[in-house]
């Protein structure tokens, strides 16, 4: 048994070390995470190290948010935020920061994902008559595996920064990760080899970077520009086009307007597959490879 001297000391020496690295010692590191698929990456490469708390559901259109009081009491006592970037959480995340003041949350504490990889559709200037775009790209990253493996990579370099003291952990987990999904990406790209070339409609804009993966075309999208409601008159346009090209589906999420995806696919003699957006966005759907597997496989399964 450890004498009472010796205990403060041992106690002593933990919190100095916990000190030195930056955080409080045996504590998991806060993050605070804008979307479902970050907490998960999050999760997968701090394991053990770190505590995700999610702003938003797999079912909520992440563009569109409300700076509520209690994703700013979170926001004030997080060490980590790690977000998508690219302009996906202008609307909402800037007020949040403003409001929790947590002085920490700055430089390497603001990670966005979408600053590590190459973004597809950047835009030189914006053109607000053009609808809800980004001119730093396209921001939904998310939805190719590849890229998600190189955004892994450089959260675990962030993770080792805040926390050196186990800097190794984040690395290992991180290579783990990279070696699991790069085995996955290679099923799933055999598995989709059968509807590479072919047409598919979207009802956003949201779907770039899993059409490119997987080797399908983009021939239209419902909404006539980002974030604007169709009218009768191009979802006609829209399905003419679904028609023409023989498109395999149209691709949508929960969130999106059913009656028109609906119609147009009637009118466009295809059908509609709903997609998750986001981890936990259908049942079965609570990892990343659990996702990409949903993704891939109601593609591949189509109007059957």
């Amino acid at each position: 048994m450890l004498h009472p001297l010796h205990k403060r000391i041992t106690l002593l020496l933990a919190v100095m070390a916990g000190l030195a690295t930056g955080v409080p010692a045996q504590a998991a590191l806060r993050v605070f995470a804008c979307e479902p698929e970050w907490a998960a990456l999050a999760t997968e490469i701090g394991g053990r190290h770190v505590e995700s708390y999610v702003a938003t559901s797999a079912h909520q259109d992440p563009h569109h948010v409300d700076a509520r009081p209690s994703l700013v009491a979170q926001l004030r006592k997080a060490d980590l935020v790690v977000c998508n970037g690219a302009g996906l959480e202008a609307g909402w995340l800037p007020v949040l920061l403003s409001r929790s003041a947590n002085p920490s949350l700055k430089g390497e504490r603001l990670f966005m994902a979408a600053e590590e990889v190459q973004r597809l559709g950047a835009q030189a200037q914006v053109d607000r008559s053009k609808g809800d775009v980004h001119a730093e790209g396209n921001p939904h990253v998310h939805l190719d595996p590849r890229r998600m493996v190189q955004i892994g990579n450089a959260l675990a370099a962030t993770l080792a920064g805040i926390d050196g003291a186990h800097a190794s952990d984040y690395r290992a987990n991180a290579a783990r990760f990279s070696a699991d999904m790069s085995a996955a990406i290679a099923g799933w790209e055999k598995s989709a080899s059968s509807v590479r070339g072919q047409a598919v409609i979207v009802y956003h804009d949201a779907w770039p970077y899993l059409v490119e993966w997987l080797g399908l075309v983009q021939a239209a999208t419902v909404e006539p520009l980002p974030g604007v409601p169709p009218g009768a008159q191009h979802l006609a346009k829209v399905a003419q086009t679904a028609q023409a090209r023989n498109a395999r589906a149209v691709l949508h999420t929960t969130y999106d307007d059913v009656r028109a995806v609906r119609q147009v696919a009637q009118q466009g003699r295809t059908c509609a597959i709903e997609l998750p957006y986001t981890v936990g966005g259908a049942p079965g759907t609570e990892t990343l490879r659990a996702f990409y597997d949903t993704l891939v496989n109601r593609i591949v399964k189509g109007c059957r």
